[in-house]
């Protein structure tokens, strides 16, 4: 049985663990209003690039854009993985790159065998996981705070947009959560390229509409551009949101270490207590004894 002074140590140790996870839970429920704020006002226009592209599928009639949105055999393949920098947030992280690694050994298990398989960790935490599974393929790390700007998912999208139109790339998936609410966050796996249009209905185009559409300057120029800002702004909303998925997570992560530490506060005091009573119950009966045999 641990002695008094060893319950007392724990308990400063639990209560100290706790103001910890009480200031972690406030700070991202602050954080927390902004991040579903920004995810809530990009949503429509994430959408709406969505919807841009179904329509840009329609009118394109060249085989040299095709390749945009119409899947070819997938080779090498790339899945990012949007995790966070930091921890205490559950099961937030290991989720991703369980899936992540799934999809890679099970869907794509000829392709990762041979190594065409790419990991591409946005996130620190992701990386980590990724080395401690005892993960020996072609893995990348990019850290979180780069990409939760429009301009850092901008330059991440270049680079895959690239690698898919020079054919380094067959196929480019996006795992993250998606926010919904403050308990819940849904795991959620996208492909990015090619170019899928499939969640928004496509315009339908009556008899002579084609002949009223043009593209300026041209579809050179402008495809090309187009795809890129899709990719960076579907890049760009994963990032967000995860942001707000994370901290939601963290929240319910520190509430439920709060409680155990409550737990624990009571199972200990009651420990000492009874440690306590026992002490004391012992002196009397050396008092006692001394007494008698006196």
């Amino acid at each position: 049985m641990e002695s008094r002074k060893q319950i007392r140590t724990r308990m400063a140790a639990t209560r100290s663990a706790q103001q910890f996870t009480r200031a972690m839970k406030l700070m991202s429920a602050t954080r927390l209003r902004r991040a579903t704020d920004a995810i809530i006002r990009f949503r429509p226009y994430a959408d709406r690039t969505q919807a841009l592209m179904a329509s840009l599928q329609v009118l394109l009639e060249e085989e040299a854009f095709k390749h945009y949105f119409h899947a070819r055999p997938p080779e090498k393949i790339a899945l990012v993985l949007v995790t966070s920098d930091r921890g205490l947030c559950g099961a937030f992280n290991t989720l991703v790159v369980r899936r992540a690694l799934a999809t890679a050994q099970t869907q794509y298990a000829e392709q990762f065998a041979r190594g065409d398989v790419t990991l591409m960790s946005i996130g620190r935490k992701g990386i980590q996981y990724l080395r401690r599974s005892g993960f020996t393929g072609d893995a990348r790390f990019v850290a979180a705070q780069r990409v939760s700007t429009l301009e850092g998912a901008r330059e991440v999208a270049a680079h895959l947009t690239a690698a898919f139109e020079a054919g380094e790339l067959d196929r480019v998936e996006v795992i993250y959560h998606r926010f919904k609410n403050v308990a819940t966050q849904v795991l959620t796996h996208e492909v990015m390229l090619p170019v899928q249009p499939a969640p928004v209905k496509a315009p339908t185009l009556k008899p002579g509409d084609e002949e009223l559409c043009f593209f300026e300057p041209d579809e050179n120029a402008l495809v090309g551009y187009l795809v890129a800002r899709c990719v960076e702004i579907q890049l760009h909303r994963a990032m967000l949101e995860s942001q707000a998925a994370e901290l939601c997570a963290r929240m319910m992560a520190m509430d439920k270490a709060n409680e155990n530490a409550e737990e624990l506060l009571r199972e200990l005091t009651q420990s000492y207590n009874q440690a306590r009573q026992a002490a004391i119950t012992r002196e009397i009966a050396e008092i006692l004894g001394g007494r008698l045999d006196g």
